[in-house]
């Protein structure tokens, strides 16, 4: 599981209280394709630099 928050509390209506969007890219590292996480950028990959814009094949 991935998540960008560090605790957990829910309000009356049952969603986290604390939760955060977290954003992924999918790429091939020489392993196949993994999921790597990419923002919030304390929780990135170390050593990985996003890719943005996708480049054109």
């Amino acid at each position: 599981m991935i998540v960008g928050y560090d605790a957990v509390e829910f309000d009356k209506t049952g969603q986290n209280k604390h939760a955060a969007l977290v954003m992924v890219q999918i790429n091939d590292l020489g392993k196949g394709l993994e999921r790597i996480t990419v923002w919030p950028k304390n929780a990135r990959r170390a050593g990985y630099t996003p890719i943005f814009p996708m480049p054109k094949k």
